[in-house]
């Protein structure tokens, strides 16, 4: 797992994306509710798990794709 710690402090994490592709929607540690990420690493840095915006507009740099069951 990516330590955003490891990160210059101007480094933005996380971008808000087009409707398409890779997004919080689309990744592991989305949480139940679909508007927070359960990633460590994330609420570290955004100091809350909650997402800016909705999960398919939202991505960072610790995105992971959601594992086939």
């Amino acid at each position: 797992m990516v330590d955003p710690s490891l990160y210059p402090k101007s480094h933005q994490l996380g971008t808000r994306v087009p409707d398409a592709g890779a997004s919080c929607s689309t990744c592991n540690y989305l949480g139940p509710s679909g508007t927070t990420c359960l990633n460590p690493g994330f609420i570290r840095w955004a100091g809350t798990g909650r997402l800016p915006t909705v999960a398919k507009n939202w991505c960072c740099d610790l995105w992971e794709q959601v594992k086939a069951a």
